[in-house]
């Protein structure tokens, strides 16, 4: 995640402490204050001699450790130079006029006890005495606690104070590798953050899913480098304090404070980051993860335009209303296998939409726009196909009644040729009165015949049937013939009744005269001339034929 460079620059930052770190014997810093808060640096008798160059290295680095609030106030420089040279005095003072970047308030010289030095002493003092900096000489540690109290020093000068310099350094070597696992961490997010403000949102699902999959992998392992810094700096903490327990400042040595100090300091900066990186995190991942879902919304809506499309023109192709009993069956059937399907498409296209009304009710207004008018099309396509669909069953349904009706009509009317062909040649009042009974009661059946019914209805579903060309075709027919029948049993029925009201004792030959007999192309001229063409479910023929005219 991190470019190799970077990772070069921190190694060899790192690398250059630790050989700072072997020399900095020569200035100590323990964390200890004068009575008026001055931070104490110490350069111990150590024979150390470093140039200039590691001296601005140290100074540097070691002016850095305490708090800022305690550099402003200034500093306190003890210099123990008791086994030393007054040229080594000399050499570091001109060190210090050169680069001392903070308030320097004095400086407490444990001057050379040897006797070559003692000897020398009066060449150098000049020197001392005319020092930028304010300077006390003193002859040995007790002259120093007059200065500076004895819980205020370390042993090493006369003080009371332990201080072990292997345990500061390793300290500050594991203070400094959290330093650079922290900026790594930084490194990381600046890059990450980055990269998601470059972020351009995709207009399809499969580059947001890969984009969302990609940054959630790189924010996963930036909270676990985060969890690793933080699990070793309180593991680094609890050691550097030797308890288990947080102590007050007062428990812990001066020497262990500052390192305690900066380690709590770190782990605070880097809670208060990890916090702030998950702040712009879930921003960024609602926004992402809203752009998928809106991606996939777009997708699926798309789809189901395609799908109820195909619909509406399959069933713009499939109009057929069939023309019997049994083929309307089998299209009811198979229409409502594909009603099946098709509601499928209509239930998604509302689950859909109250999707859609979901995400617009986060008030977000970039997507709004798109999803609104998205939304009502969703609402009028499930109407218009749900309604389509029930238009088609309905008109499936009125055609299987109305082909139940034909089929009736059928029946009757061949009960009616049936029955007018079965008249007697002979006629007395007993068979006329039977023959009258049955002609009533044919035509009373005919009453329940509802093919003008049918016509009557002015839906929009029977509009559709009778509007096609075959339909149209049939009904006519059919009700010709009806009305055909119906006109030839009202007549044979009106003759009945005429010779059942005679009172005419012996059998006659009934002979009905042919004027009022008349019906448009129907003639009834007698029993006997009653002559019978085929008869079929669309087409009757002529039932009966003017063989003579009277």
């Amino acid at each position: 995640m991190i470019e190799l460079g970077v990772l070069l620059i921190l190694i060899s930052t790192l690398r250059c402490f630790l050989f700072t770190l072997k020399r900095i014997s020569c200035l100590i810093l323990e964390g200890l204050r004068t009575h008026e808060g001055y931070s104490i640096v110490t350069f111990p008798d150590s024979h150390c001699q470093i140039s200039f160059d590691d001296y601005h290295l140290l100074i540097t680095y070691l002016l850095k450790v305490p708090p800022l609030e305690e550099t402003h106030k200034g500093y306190v420089l003890i210099i123990d130079r008791r086994m030393d040279k007054w040229s080594s005095v000399r050499t570091l003072f001109q060190f210090i006029t050169s680069f001392f970047p903070n308030p320097l308030r004095v400086i407490f010289l444990l001057k050379p006890e040897g006797v070559l030095q003692r000897a020398l002493e009066v060449g150098y003092r000049s020197f001392v005495d005319n020092y930028k900096y304010k300077v006390i000489l003193c002859q040995n540690s007790l002259e120093l606690r007059d200065f500076i109290a004895a819980d205020r020093l370390t042993m090493d000068v006369g003080g009371l104070l332990k201080y072990n310099h292997l345990e500061w350094v390793q300290h500050r070597m594991d203070i400094e590798r959290m330093k650079s696992s922290a900026a790594v961490i930084a490194e990381s997010l600046s890059e990450f953050g980055r990269c998601l403000k470059e972020t351009e949102l995709p207009n399809d699902v499969e580059t947001t899913e890969r984009i969302l999959e990609v940054q959630t992998g790189e924010h996963d392992a930036i909270k676990e480098d985060f969890r690793i810094s933080i699990r070793k700096g309180l593991s680094l903490l609890r050691q550097v304090r030797q308890l288990e327990t947080k102590p007050e400042h007062e428990q812990l040595s001066p020497t262990r404070l500052h390192n305690v100090t900066a380690i709590e300091r770190m782990l605070v900066q880097l809670e208060d980051t990890e916090r702030s990186f998950d702040l712009f995190w879930a921003k960024h991942l609602h926004k992402l993860t809203q752009c998928l879902q809106l991606r996939r919304f777009e997708d699926s809506f798309r789809k189901l335009q395609a799908g109820f499309a195909r619909h509406m023109i399959y069933l713009e192709e499939h109009r057929e209303v069939g023309d019997g009993p049994e083929r309307v069956e089998a299209l009811a059937e198979f229409h409502q296998d594909y009603v099946d399907t098709a509601m499928e498409d209509v239930v998604a296209a509302r689950a859909l939409r109250d999707k859609g009304e979901e995400l617009l009710s986060t008030k977000d207004t970039e997507i709004a726009g798109s999803l609104m008018p998205k939304c009502a099309e969703l609402s009028r396509m499930a109407d218009a196909l749900t309604s389509a669909l029930d238009r088609r069953t309905q008109v499936l349904r009125l055609s299987e009644n109305m082909h139940r009706q034909i089929a009736e009509a059928n029946q009757w009317c061949k009960r009616g040729v049936d029955l007018l062909s079965a008249a007697p040649f002979e006629m007395n009042q007993s068979t006329a009165t039977s023959a009258l009974s049955k002609m009533e009661n044919f035509i009373c059946d005919g009453h329940s015949l509802q093919l003008d019914a049918l016509k009557g209805k002015s839906d929009a579903n029977n509009l559709i049937l009778l509007t096609t060309t075959e339909t149209s075709t049939l009904l006519a027919q059919v009700a010709e013939r009806i009305d055909d029948i119906r006109r030839m049993s009202a007549a044979r029925r009106d003759a009945l009744q005429k010779f059942a009201s005679q009172s005419a004792e012996k059998p006659v030959q009934v002979g009905l005269d042919t004027n009022w007999c008349r019906r448009g192309r129907w003639t009834w001229i007698t029993v006997g001339d009653f002559e019978m063409q085929n008869f079929n479910y669309v087409d009757f023929g002529s039932m009966v034929e003017d063989h003579s005219k009277q």
